[in-house]
């Protein structure tokens, strides 16, 4: 792997997913110099040729797919290499994470500009990659990088299937529009950021068990039974109480 790139160095970003698309969009809002390869619509000679004028290659690719492009297409040559996936850490390529969803809307420069990016400390240092970003930028140890990401998906990912779920829920079975969740999806929101440790509103945080067994009792044949029960006593125990001593299943 060649050197970390100094100033006004060019990209290769390849892929043609979401998170290619929005790195180019930060690209252009940037004026960065970029080109961009996918397999589905350039072949490996133009590959090549871009590899000549572009020494800075950005694998916006699929986790498993990251090694093996790398060992095949990239391996002997000098360049500097960069995945961004979250969990996985290798010797020859280095890895920031963009700490961020990433939808099939763009977003803005400030949006952008606004993006964690997360390392480990055998990377070099995200300034002297990506000299003309500004990023917030972090490292933490190699070891926990599975976790981290892990965390990442917890916070992130379930918490969009669970407003998905209650989402489709209310149109399906109580005939409400999803637009009537808005409001109170916001609301929680701005509560997380504001008060991250006392935003939690609710039976839980009321300790109402009478209403907590209610709702229970409603969800009965649902799968959201499960979850809500799992929450719960994930609840107690981050209070390091007894899960379920309060209710009567």
């Amino acid at each position: 792997m060649g050197q970390a790139p100094l100033n006004n160095q060019k990209y290769l970003i390849v892929g043609d997913g979401r998170l290619s698309r929005h790195l180019s969009h930060y690209f252009k809002l940037s004026n960065i110099s970029f080109k961009t390869w996918s397999r589905k619509k350039n072949n490996y000679e133009q590959l090549q040729h871009y590899l000549q004028d572009n020494p800075v290659v950005l694998l916006a690719i699929q986790d498993k797919a990251i090694l093996e492009f790398y060992k095949a297409y990239l391996k002997d040559m000098d360049l500097t290499v960069v995945h961004f996936s979250g969990a996985l850490h290798f010797s020859e390529i280095y890895g920031f994470h963009p700490l961020m969803t990433f939808s099939e809307t763009l977003y803005s420069l400030e949006t952008y500009q606004s993006i964690s990016f997360i390392s480990t400390p055998s990377e070099p240092s995200f300034e002297s990659v990506f000299p003309n970003l500004t990023n917030p930028n972090f490292k933490i140890p190699t070891e926990k990088k599975a976790l981290y990401h892990s965390y990442c998906v917890v916070a992130g990912n379930f918490s969009n299937i669970l407003w998905k779920a209650v989402s489709e829920r209310f149109q399906t079975q109580l005939q409400l529009p999803q637009t009537v969740l808005m409001p109170y999806l916001q609301a929680v929101f701005e509560n997380i950021k504001n008060d991250p440790t006392g935003s939690l509103t609710g039976p839980l945080a009321r300790e109402d068990h009478h209403t907590i067994e209610k709702n229970l009792e409603s969800l009965s044949g649902d799968a959201l039974k499960s979850i809500y029960l799992s929450f719960y006593e994930f609840y107690q125990n981050e209070k390091k109480e007894t899960p379920r001593e309060h209710l009567e299943l």
